[in-house]
């Protein structure tokens, strides 16, 4: 049955009007602690939903068992999860995929597709993090170093989407220890003004990040 007490003037028979005030903040009490997990109309069960792992750690008062749904906030798959006292563990597959019946994903859905998010030269250094969209854009005006990139998990795997505008002609692009590209060459790019580079960055098992290059692709 719904959870509905008039909080604010209890018509009870009972004792308790002899002390209103602790009978009414009684019931405010229940009530708070059933609307964690409750809705409070309807009396349904409801898990708590969170954002991402920012939303996630903010709540410190999670106990052995608690349950929530946890959303991805680039890919938007939402997945149960259950906390055991220390960690969290995902006790099933993202709900919102297409899978086949073996659980293997069959296609990208619309909420997957990333936003193009762009990366502003600091100092003649471009970084790469790894944990925000994998399609970034950066426009250069100067000789850049894209140094090795942050926020990157031990053997992480992922491709992330690298488009450098030229806004000036005959710059330089150098790049950090962690990228490697085919045969050993620095990635091949053009310094042509008004012209645009795309890289592909692909991590390895290793740690080291391939970059794979397709310069001079126009001017969008």
């Amino acid at each position: 049955m719904p959870f509905l007490p008039d909080i604010n003037a209890p018509s009870d028979s009972s004792l308790i009007p002899s002390y209103p005030a602790n009978a009414r903040a009684h019931r405010t009490t229940l009530r708070d602690v059933i609307e964690i997990e409750h809705d409070f109309a309807e009396g349904r069960h409801k898990f708590v939903s969170v954002a991402d792992d920012g939303a996630q750690d903010a709540i410190t008062t999670w106990v052995d068992g608690s349950i929530i749904f946890r959303t991805d906030q680039f890919t938007g798959e939402t997945t149960f999860r259950r906390y055991d006292g220390a960690n969290w563990i995902d006790v099933a597959p993202p709900i919102n995929v297409p899978r086949t019946d073996d659980g293997t994903q069959t296609y990208f859905t619309a909420q997957q597709w990333a936003t193009w998010v762009q990366v502003t030269p600091s100092g003649g250094n471009i970084a790469i993090d790894m944990e925000l969209s994998p399609a970034k854009y950066a426009t250069v005006s100067t000789d850049v170093v894209i140094t090795n990139p942050t926020n990157m998990e031990s053997a992480q795997s992922g491709v992330v989407l690298f488009e450098l505008f030229m806004s000036g002609g005959g710059h330089t692009i150098s790049w950090g220890n962690v990228y490697i590209a085919a045969n050993g060459f620095a990635p091949a790019y053009t310094d042509l003004t008004g012209r645009t580079n795309f890289f592909t960055l692909s991590t390895t098992r290793s740690g080291a990040v391939l970059v794979t290059s397709s310069p001079d692709v126009g001017s969008f």
